[in-house]
């Protein structure tokens, strides 16, 4: 059975100083079948700059966005994913080096329709 590839999506706007630390986190991960698609809202700052210093990490695919506004980034960017499952972060999250391997182990072992995040 091979590995399930997730898209991993990321709207931005003026995320200079936070996506490259999200990035890196990506960059450590301990599952690697993987996109990163980074959904620039038309930043005025070094967004895209920064994003493409990643490229040669992992599959990073870096899209301009028609419309500034989150919910269309994100649904955008779903829509330019090739991933089994996707997964959405704000520029500004930082994750463990385990994290998607964590997310593979729950798909697997509990097989849930989706998963999110609450309080």
């Amino acid at each position: 059975m091979s590995q399930p590839y997730i898209s991993v999506i990321i709207p931005c706007l003026n995320e200079e100083h936070f996506l490259p630390h999200l990035l890196k986190n990506l960059n450590s991960q301990t599952y690697s079948n993987f996109e990163v698609i980074v959904i620039d809202g038309q930043s005025e700052d070094k967004t895209v700059e920064v994003t493409q210093n990643f490229k040669a990490k992992y599959p990073l695919h870096l899209y301009s966005s028609p419309t500034r506004g989150v919910s269309f980034q994100r649904n955008f960017g779903a829509q330019k994913a090739t991933g089994e499952i996707l997964i959405f972060f704000d520029a500004d999250t930082q994750i463990p080096s385990n994290y998607l391997e964590k997310i593979i182990t729950a798909f697997k072992t509990k097989k849930p329709n989706f998963l999110t995040t609450y309080i």
